[in-house]
Parts: structure tokens; C-alpha cells; sequence
């Protein structure tokens, strides 16, 4: 991947990473077919064992390394250290020399958590150490992070919450205007063949069931898909663009009053349109209480498929008593 280490200005030192790896390094570009070649004649040309090791293995635990070596033939400082750490799991290990490895072990206090800690310690400081004498990065900040910081200075401390007030009071109605006309659609359609259905259809059990019962109930559940759509699209383009995080940073403060996060005001919003999306949003919460709360209070939030649900009952339990010409109580 050299065409991706380019495009993020990093220099890499190929016969120096070769030295210190002790191995033939070949830069390549898979996508653009580069340096194929040249690794196919590398795998050729060095076929035969490579004996260089990485870190110091022998260093770990050097008599406990070379007893095991000649007690199981094994090959390398690291073949060793590793059948001395699990040496009950080697298959290749006979009975005699498993029961030879654990005498070992015991003989040389072989502490297997203290050597793996020493081996990762080792790996670790020479990977560094090559990473700082190979690879060079010019840290190169582009026009578009400057323009996006000076946005920011303006959108997140002067008019930030007016902003966040501005885009909902926007999108969400216009979420509604939008999908008034494939809602309308759909329930053209669907009115159009249940009263065709009414008319080629006998009269019985069957067609009831078929008009006022499925295609009514497919019918009221597809004439919502055209606001979740939208609703999705439009949260997409806000966590796409960046903004999502920024309202999260600007309503913290006054969403930890309520003990939510910041996070938790797309999904309540949201919740004004739809509770599904809305609660389905709630995935970019990390704290599972903050989760669990904003779930359990978004179906809280009047969406609009509730108000014909309020209009009813409104009209079922309050009585028509009107006082000072507009408020609506019970006598």
C-alpha cells in the first residue's frame, strides 16, 4: 500500500527497513499492478531460511531456551521459548519429552506471564525504534480544515443553538412537505383498489377480510415509508457533513440537566417525525444508560401519526365547556 503511505506524506526508507527487519522489503501498489515484479523475484531469490531474528529471544529466559532445544530438537530461540509455554499443546512433543520440558520449567523458575511480558516489551520498543528511523510523516494541513475551523468558531459558539434551532425548524417541516406527495400517492393507490376490489369481489367474508383487513393494514403501514425515508437521508447528510457531533457538543450542557447526553437530541427530535428512526439513531450513544433513557423516552415525543389518536380522545373525554373563549376544561 506505497500509494496510500504517499497520499498521507509518508516517507518510508526501503533499504533502511530492510537492514533493521533483516528481511528484502518491496514497496507495492496491488491496484496499480507496481512492484509485483520485483517481489515475485524477491520470494524467488531468498526461498531459503532466514535465520535473522527480530528481537533478542535468548535474552528472556537463556538457559531455559537452550535446555528446551536439546531436550525437543527444536530449531530456533523462539521455537523453544514457545514449547516451553505450551509445551502440553505441542503435538509433535512425545510423552517423555513433554515431562523433560515442565522438569525444565521447574528447575529454572520459567515464569511464562513475566516472559510474554518481556518478549511484547522487546517487540514493541524495536518496532519504535524503526518506526523513528524509517518512516518520516510532513504533517501538510489542507484549506479545507481551515475553512472548516472557522465555521466552527462561528457555528458552535455565537449562533450555534440558533443554528441547530434554524436547521430543524427547516428540515423537519420540510420532511413533512416532501413526503406529502408520495403519501398521497400511495393512498391514492390504495383507495383506488380497495373500492375496485368493492366492486369486482362478492360481497362476503373473504373480501372483507382481504379490503378492510389486509389491504388497509399494508396501506397504513407503506404510507409512512416515504417520511422515514426522508428522515433517514436527512440524518445521514447530518452525521456525513460532521454536524451530528456538533450538536452533540453544543446541547450537552443543557441535555446532562435531564441526565442525557448531547448525543440524545438528534434521536428526541427525531422522535417529533418517527420514534423508529429515532430510536434506531440512538446507536451512536456509547453510554448504555444514556441509550437506555433516550429509548425509553423518544416514544414520548408526539410524532405526527398521534395526532389523529389525540384529536380522538380529546374529543372522546373532555366536554365542550369553553373558558375565557379559548380553554377547554371540564365543567
Amino acid at each position: 500500500m506505497i500509494d496510500v503511505a504517499a497520499q498521507n506524506n509518508i516517507q518510508i526508507d526501503i533499504p533502511l527497513l530492510a537492514k533493521e527487519l533483516g528481511v528484502p522489503v518491496v514497496p507495492v501498489n496491488a491496484r496499480a499492478g507496481k512492484g509485483l515484479n520485483e517481489l515475485k523475484k524477491a520470494l524467488a531469490d531468498n526461498h531459503e531460511k532466514i535465520t535473522h531474528e527480530f528481537i533478542d529471544i535468548k535474552s528472556i529466559s537463556p538457559e531455559t531456551i537452550e535446555a528446551v532445544k536439546d531436550a525437543t530438537n527444536a530449531t530456533s530461540n523462539y521455537a523453544a521459548l514457545q514449547i516451553a509455554h505450551h509445551y502440553m499443546n505441542v503435538f509433535c512433543l512425545d510423552a517423555s519429552q513433554k515431562l523433560k520440558v515442565k522438569s525444565i520449567r521447574e528447575q529454572y523458575q520459567f515464569n511464562a506471564a513475566k516472559s510474554q511480558a518481556a518478549e511484547i516489551i522487546q517487540r514493541y520498543e524495536r518496532i519504535n525504534r524503526i518506526m523513528q528511523l524509517c518512516f518520516k510523516q510532513e504533517h501538510v494541513v489542507s484549506r479545507s480544515i481551515f475553512t472548516t475551523t472557522k465555521i466552527d468558531k462561528v457555528l458552535t459558539h455565537l449562533f450555534g443553538v440558533t443554528d441547530i434551532s434554524g436547521n430543524f425548524l427547516f428540515d423537519f417541516p420540510g420532511n413533512f412537505f416532501v413526503a406529502q406527495y408520495p403519501m398521497d400517492a400511495i393512498d391514492y393507490i390504495f383507495g383506488w383498489s380497495s373500492n375496485y376490489l368493492h366492486h369486482k369481489l362478492p360481497q362476503n367474508v373473504l373480501t372483507n377480510l382481504l379490503i378492510e383487513g389486509v389491504l388497509s393494514g399494508i396501506g397504513g403501514v407503506v404510507i409512512f415509508i416515504p417520511q422515514i425515508m426522508i428522515l433517514f437521508g436527512f440524518i445521514t447528510v447530518l452525521e456525513d457533513t460532521g454536524y451530528m457531533s456538533r450538536v452533540s457538543y453544543l446541547m450537552d450542557r443543557m441535555m446532562r440537566k435531564v441526565g442525557l447526553s448531547g448525543k440524545s437530541t438528534m434521536p428526541l427530535v427525531s422522535g417529533l417525525a418517527c420514534a423508529v428512526p429515532a430510536i434506531m439513531s440512538t446507536r451512536s450513544i456509547d453510554n448504555w444508560k444514556d441509550r437506555f433513557i433516550t429509548i425509553m423516552v423518544t416514544p414520548l415525543m408526539s410524532c405526527s401519526a398521534r395526532l389523529p389518536v389525540y384529536i380522538l380522545l380529546v374529543g372522546f373525554a373532555v366536554p365542550d365547556v369553553k373558558y375565557l373563549a379559548f380553554l377547554i376544561c371540564r365543567d
